[in-house]
């Protein structure tokens, strides 16, 4: 010891006299028949060199201890002394030099001879709590060194070794979320040779981890730090599992905190979307489509039209409604592209997310629906919507167009259809209030289904599905059959609007399932939505007028609160 101190023997050379001491203390044990020393039951014995190693380092002053634990023999001081020192460290508030103790005993991994790297690997195996330790925080650090150790590593006993501590350190990061050590278990993965890295990135399970990680993001206050750095190193198997989240986002807030890490992920994560939505099937390509429009919408704008004519109409709906739930300022003028390309039953819901968008350009062409001029793929249903639109979007361009089919009159008889003159004047007194104020008292159209309105959108609203009308919660539910493409369904209609609604009864319609719903001997053509079980949603994507009429007739003399 003393010699030792007075610096007249290094800190190898202490192992090698210990040593040699256990194997004299072993030999004469022999010698005069005395039994090993054992340890408790149930215990691992240990072996005269680790006793006296570990006394001979715990006699040492704290000073001669942290000068060892901070040079490269750091590996010689026993594993349990050195766990003592580094919680009597943080007992003492001294996190900086426990964090430079570990950071330096992690270094022995790569230590010129083979015996101080198997026992630093031996010592890290059961040290990784320190290493995690909020304090010191160094999992990160250990998890370089040995990502690095690995790649350079020669002897086969080592290398296993390396692997099981490299596997156990990544395991610990993506159990306890802790990115910035992730990232660096990708980089030293990508640094191995290719069978190795497929071997270990299976045993430790990364993109497994995915969805949570993307999920836990999603409800963050703020991007967690290192998770964006994470998804560029997996950009295939990330842009799946975030397109595949962003389409099942409801709130506004994470969809935006999705978008935030998508941007944050750059280039590396926009390629692999652009690949699924050029050439993928159709399933998987409309999954990519939300959250491209918000992260490329030119490449949207480039791709979707050729792949929408490949598609049938559950996959226009699908696209729509991602283009909708996206959220991006570009959907309005993105929807007015694919208008012509859209399935007749899916154009009345693109027209009504264009009115809700905001998007003014689009004034002109639903300025010619509303007088009549529609494409070859809309019914007369996609007349009424474009009216709705204009006046959601406060196109006073429309108000000449508007007018005429409110007041026209033949033979003191009105012109036309009382659904279309109501939905006409509805817009109109967006557009026009002193007009409306002036013409509406002597229109013949009832107060009380004009008071039954498309709604606006709503800035401040928390969900990223923005209701278009008025709901009303039935009193009586109402008895309803479906006739589906699989047989005639009997439900109840607990919620109704001019929209849609919901339906219970067994067995559930699925949704993106479609069917003709007639209720009150009112018929319109339907498509199903998700909602909470036992219910499922309903949306109305085709009606005659006069059916339409019929429910708005309905609708306006319910006594039900409207929700």
């Amino acid at each position: 010891m003393q010699r030792y101190q007075k610096g007249e023997v290094k800190v190898d050379g202490v192992r090698v006299v210990l040593e040699r001491m256990s194997k004299e203390i072993e030999s004469l044990r022999k010698q005069v028949g005395a039994p090993a020393k054992s340890g408790a039951a149930g215990a691992v014995s240990e072996t005269e060199a680790e006793i006296l190693d570990r006394q001979f380092w715990a006699s040492l002053p704290a000073s001669g201890k942290r000068s060892v634990l901070l040079s490269p023999e750091a590996w010689c001081i026993p594993r349990r002394n050195l766990r003592q020192f580094v919680e009597e460290l943080l007992g003492q508030n001294d996190a900086a030099t426990a964090a430079a103790v570990l950071e330096s005993y992690a270094g022995g991994v790569a230590y010129k001879e083979p015996d101080g790297r198997r026992k630093t690997l031996a010592g890290l195996g059961e040290l990784a709590d320190l290493y995690l330790h909020p304090e010191v925080r160094r999992l990160e650090a250990a998890v370089r060194r040995l990502g690095e150790q690995l790649r350079r590593e020669n002897q086969p006993e080592l290398q296993t070794l390396l692997r099981g501590v490299f596997i156990q350190y990544s395991q610990e990061a993506l159990a306890r979320r802790l990115y910035p050590a992730v990232q660096a278990t990708l980089g030293a993965l990508g640094q191995q040779p290719t069978t190795v890295e497929r071997e270990l990135r299976q045993r430790i399970g990364v993109e497994a981890r995915l969805p949570d990680f993307i999920d836990q993001a999603a409800g963050a206050p703020r991007l967690p730090d290192g998770l964006a750095g994470i998804l560029q190193a997996l950009p295939a198997p990330a842009a799946e599992q975030l397109a595949a989240r962003f389409k099942r986002v409801t709130r506004r807030d994470e969809r935006e905190r999705l978008v935030e890490l998508g941007r944050a992920a750059g280039a590396a994560l926009v390629e692999p979307l652009r690949e699924t939505l050029r050439a993928r099937p159709a399933l998987e390509a409309t999954a990519a489509v939300g959250l491209l429009s918000r992260l490329q919408p030119a490449a949207v704008e480039e791709l979707l039209p050729a792949r929408l004519r490949e598609w049938n109409r559950p996959y226009h709906d699908l696209v729509v409604r991602q283009l909708a739930s996206g959220g991006a300022p570009e959907r309005g003028r993105l929807l007015l592209k694919l208008l012509e390309a859209l399935d007749a039953l899916v154009v009345p819901e693109a027209v009504d997310e264009i009115g809700m968008s905001g998007e003014a350009a689009a004034a002109p062409l639903l300025v010619g629906w509303a007088k009549g001029a529609l494409p070859r793929n809309a019914k007369p249903y996609a007349r009424l919507k474009a009216i709705e639109a204009l006046g959601r979007l406060r196109s006073r361009e429309a108000v000449e167009a508007l007018r005429p089919l409110v007041e026209a009159k033949q033979l003191w008889r009105w012109v036309n259809p009382p659904e279309l003159r109501l939905v006409a004047a509805q817009a109109l007194e967006r557009l026009d209030p002193e007009w409306a104020k002036k013409f509406l008292p002597g229109s013949e159209l009832a107060a009380a289904e004009l008071a039954v309105r498309p709604l606006d959108p709503d800035p401040a609203s928390s969900f990223v599905q923005q209701r278009r009308y008025v709901r009303y919660l039935l009193a009586k539910p109402l008895s309803a059959t479906v006739e589906t493409p699989r047989g005639r369904l009997t439900l109840t209609v607990k919620v109704l609007g001019l929209g849609g609604g919901l339906v219970t009864g067994e067995p559930r319609p699925a949704p993106g399932s479609e069917g003709a719903i007639e209720v009150q001997r009112i018929r319109a053509q339907v498509f199903f939505r998700e909602a909470p079980a036992p219910d499922a949603g309903f949306e109305i994507v085709d009606i005659e007028l006069e059916e339409r009429s019929k429910l708005r007739t309905l609708l306006g003399g319910l006594p039900a609160p409207a929700r």
